[in-house]
């Protein structure tokens, strides 16, 4: 089959993060009061916007884990980084995803079509176009 990883969390950022963990195949589900405890052991390489460069940087102020982010002074951060990025990172170490979860979504529609000809189709024919559209729609 196909392996399919789910992470489950509060925050999205927390959420993608719990997903990668739960690879190849898994589920990963972190309660909010275990948050931080889960977040915070993690390789900082995780975090959302830490690419090959900035985790360089990291690593060369001796920033490992997503908990030693989050015990570095802002201001440290933002003259390694630059001010968005170390303010981004030093939020998100501590779980603060300023991103929207909407929980309700309106239905969405599906639908799909065939064509028969011109002359009213016979029932043999049009019997099984109609039941292999209903299971593609």
């Amino acid at each position: 089959g196909l392996p399919i990883s789910v992470g489950v969390a509060r925050t999205k950022h927390l959420a993608k993060i719990a997903s990668q963990v739960a690879k190849p195949d898994g589920l990963v589900v972190v309660s909010p009061e275990r948050e931080l405890e889960f977040l915070h052991d993690l390789p900082v390489e995780l975090m959302w916007g830490v690419g090959p460069a900035t985790k360089a940087k990291l690593t060369q102020q001796g920033i490992l884990t997503i908990g030693q982010l989050a015990k570095t002074p802002g201001r440290s951060l933002e003259r390694l980084l630059g001010p968005a990025a170390g303010e981004k990172l030093a939020a998100l170490a501590w779980n603060r995803d300023p991103r929207e979860i909407r929980t309700h979504h309106r239905a969405r529609s599906a639908g799909a079509q065939s064509a028969l000809g011109r002359k009213p189709a016979d029932e043999r024919i049009f019997r099984p176009t109609l039941l292999h559209l209903a299971d593609r729609g």
